[in-house]
C-alpha cells in the first residue's frame, strides 16, 4: 500500500529535514532520497510542512476522478463519515454539488463497511454452521 504522502525524487536534496521533523521515524533516505514507510507513516504532514525544496508531496487522486467522470457512464463517490469536517453545510447540501460534478451516486463509507461486515458474517454462519 503506498502511503499518502511521497518524495518526489528528482526534488530532493538529501537534506534530512524531514527525517528529523517526522515524529514517528517513518522516512529514511535511500539512495540519496527521502522515503516514507507506508506501515508506518501517519500522515502527519510535518515532512511536506519543512521540506525546503518541496520534494514531500501529498499524493492526489483528483485527476484519476476527472478521467473516470469522463469516460465512465457511472462513477459513484464513496463519502468518509467525517465529511462534515471538511465541507460545511448538511448531506442535503453537498449531494447537489456533487451531482453537478458528475457523480452519478453518492452514499456513505461506513454504510458499505457495514453490509460488506453482514455479509461476511452470513457468509461464514453458513459455512461454518456458527451463529
Amino acid at each position: 500500500m503506498k502511503t499518502p504522502l511521497y518524495t518526489e525524487q528528482t526534488e530532493c536534496r538529501d537534506c534530512y529535514k524531514c527525517v528529523r521533523s517526522c515524529p514517528v521515524k517513518a522516512i529514511r533516505v535511500q539512495d540519496h532520497h527521502a522515503l516514507a514507510e507506508s506501515g508506518r507513516c501517519i500522515v502527519c504532514g510535518n515532512c511536506v510542512q519543512v521540506c525546503p525544496a518541496d520534494a514531500q508531496r501529498i499524493r492526489t487522486d483528483i485527476p484519476r476522478v476527472n478521467q473516470l467522470l469522463k469516460i465512465k457512464k457511472s462513477v459513484y463517490l464513496s463519502l468518509a463519515p467525517s465529511f462534515p469536517a471538511e465541507f460545511p453545510g448538511t448531506w442535503r447540501d453537498l449531494l447537489p454539488k456533487l451531482k453537478k460534478l458528475g457523480f452519478t451516486g453518492v452514499s456513505e463509507t461506513a454504510h458499505g463497511a457495514d453490509l460488506v461486515s453482514y455479509h461476511q458474517k452470513k457468509l461464514l454462519e453458513t459455512n461454518t454452521g456458527v451463529t
